[in-house]
């Protein structure tokens, strides 16, 4: 969204890596411009290749709330650029990711008003993009990776796209209006109410009038006809209704949403797997747990990701390619049996 202060409307946390894994030989990688015409434009994106020629899985990269370009970072570039951290360790570690800008973003200007903005329109964007992808032959298997809100746009863009396997990061596990209400109730309690009953008129397809002014980085009119679409969403029902495996990681020092998220996720996915970075914040950095220290990572691109996070990624990625790759060949056998 056009908003100048990056909106954590939702997000979601866990707590605990625990297995220190071996240290890996990284690869080098190099990138590449893409560009996706739409019908208001042209969106650009990067691809990040491990050196090589491959083929390799491919995961597309969805980044999350607020007016965020490819690397994760707001107008002007200011931002923690953890979407470009995380696309160049995977690919050192052998998976392509391809990360675009939102709408209206970085290079990407396609939409200059915040009242054209709709929450549909990301899951649109992000099917043609999966479209592209699947056009190279470097890609021997295809996944969907999404960051907080982004999650939420991979859950319902993979109900269309048919992944081999998708990957949440950061995500809610309850309707935006719960964590909204959460994260109003335990952080400006004295605007609860007014925010209470704004939410309520939108999940009920009603304009929120007449709000506190305290309240207008989330309700102000321009932004409201894309919280209207937001909140209709349920990742659990998105979720329950993927035959693909999931992976749900989850920070423990993640202060905007409790780990009750990820537990719901994974109690609904069908095939889920759910991991816990106990340092982990809910830009995906490692930061000790004190307020001022989680602010500076908001717009810290030098602090690094996790130990462990791409890590873990990279390899279940790859783990359900191969898998992948066994199913399809002795489908393959079994057809070639005589009857």
């Amino acid at each position: 969204m056009f908003c100048k202060r990056r909106i954590t409307v939702i997000i979601a946390v866990t707590a605990l890596c625990a297995v220190m894994q071996p240290r890996q030989i990284l690869q080098a990688f190099r990138e590449e411009t893409v560009l996706l015409p739409v019908k208001q434009g042209v969106l650009e994106g990067t691809w990040t290749w491990p050196d090589g020629n491959g083929p390799w899985p491919a995961a597309l990269l969805i980044q999350g709330s607020g007016p965020l370009d490819r690397d994760g970072n707001g107008p002007g570039g200011a931002g923690a650029g953890e979407m470009a951290l995380l696309a160049r360790g995977l690919a050192e570690r052998g998976t392509a990711v391809l990360r675009f800008d939102k709408a209206g973003t970085g290079r990407s200007p396609v939409i200059r008003r915040e009242e054209d903005l709709r929450w549909e329109d990301g899951t649109a964007y992000a099917v043609l993009w999966t479209e592209r992808m699947r056009q190279r032959k470097e890609v021997s298997a295809f996944f969907l990776i999404g960051h907080s809100e982004g999650a939420l746009t991979a859950l319902e863009a993979a109900r269309r796209t048919d992944p081999d396997g998708v990957v949440l990061l950061a995500s809610p596990g309850f309707p935006a209006g719960t964590v909204l209400r959460l994260q109003m109730i335990s952080r400006v309690p004295w605007l609860y109410g007014e925010a209470d009953r704004a939410l309520s008129e939108l999940e009920q397809g009603r304009p929120a009038e007449n709000t506190d002014e305290r309240l207008n980085f989330l309700f102000r009119p321009s932004v409201q006809p894309f919280l209207k679409g937001l909140l209709q969403d349920d990742p659990r029902r998105s979720i329950r209704a993927l035959s693909c495996p999931v992976l749900i990681i989850q920070g423990g020092r993640d202060s905007q949403v409790g780990t009750e998220n990820g537990k719901a996720l994974k109690e609904a996915a069908r095939d889920g797997e759910f991991r816990i970075i106990s340092g982990m914040n809910h830009v995906l950095k490692t930061v000790p747990p004190d307020r001022d220290s989680q602010e500076e990572s908001y717009g810290n691109p030098l602090i690094p990701l996790p130990p462990g996070l791409a890590d873990m990624t990279a390899r279940w990625i790859q783990r359900r390619a191969s898998q992948r790759d066994i199913q399809e060949k002795t489908d393959r056998e079994n057809r070639r049996q005589p009857q």
